[in-house]
């Protein structure tokens, strides 16, 4: 079997727990009122700033998703077009929530982001938090609940490990005081980590939600609009 080669980006290259350690605390998290709109110890902002759901910047996205064959050529038929334009100023004040509805499920409702690049599984459960539910948290992994209420300090204990020889009273202290993390563990967190830094992001998000309503209005709001080739050849309807 070959090798996965990974991207650099999500290279992992820290060894010691305390440089490890060091990184997960400089990734920050999101801590709301009481809890009211969520907490975790890691925190993604994606909030979609840039989304552009205009009819032109659909179709560019759809055209380029992959649905659209080499050979086809209905999308540019005027009839379709004009067509599809009547039925995006119909459907517009829908698209958003389309697409930030169906870029949801890819995190919560698919195993995209329950396994490293590497295809290593993990058990992770994420939360949406936020009044508009603009970041990403992780919220349990692997038997830790990130969402308690414990301060930063706390979870760098719990990364950073016991520093106290075994059977002393300190190390006795500390382990009634913090879970053990083993080291593996704390291997799988960091990559899956670096794995979201990368890919959780603003423009990303962004992306994402106008991927997924360009599919959505293509695919389900224009499904009954007739696509002719070239030839003005009837093809099937979509679905």
């Amino acid at each position: 079997m070959s090798k996965v080669m990974k991207p650099d980006y999500y290279r992992t290259p820290l060894r010691s727990r305390s440089d490890i350690a060091a990184y997960l605390a400089s990734v920050g998290g999101y801590y709301s009122t009481y809890g009211r709109n969520g907490r975790s110890y890691f925190a993604f902002d994606v909030k979609c700033y840039n989304a552009n759901l205009d009819f032109e910047r659909l179709i560019e996205v759809y055209r380029k998703g992959g649905y659209y064959g080499d050979d086809e050529t209905w999308l540019d038929n005027p009839e379709w077009v004009e067509q599809a334009r009547e039925r995006h100023e119909e459907v517009q004040r829908h698209l958003f929530d389309w697409g930030v509805e169906d870029a949801c499920r890819l995190v919560t409702d698919s195993d995209c982001y329950t396994h490293l690049h590497d295809g290593t599984e993990v058990n992770v459960e994420y939360t949406w938090m936020g009044r508009s539910g603009g970041y990403i948290g992780i919220g349990k992994f692997e038997g830790f609940d990130f969402g308690k209420d414990e301060d930063r300090d706390f979870w760098h204990e719990v990364f950073r490990g016991h520093p106290y020889r075994s059977a002393t009273v300190d190390r006795l202290d500390w382990d009634r005081t913090y879970p053990t993390m083993e080291y593996a563990t704390l291997r799988k967190l960091y990559a899956l980590v670096v794995m979201l830094a990368h890919d959780f992001t603003p423009e990303k998000a962004s992306a994402e939600v106008e991927h997924h309503a360009a599919f959505r209005f293509v695919e389900g709001a224009c499904a009954d609009i007739p696509r002719y080739d070239s030839h003005q050849r009837l093809l099937p309807l979509a679905g």
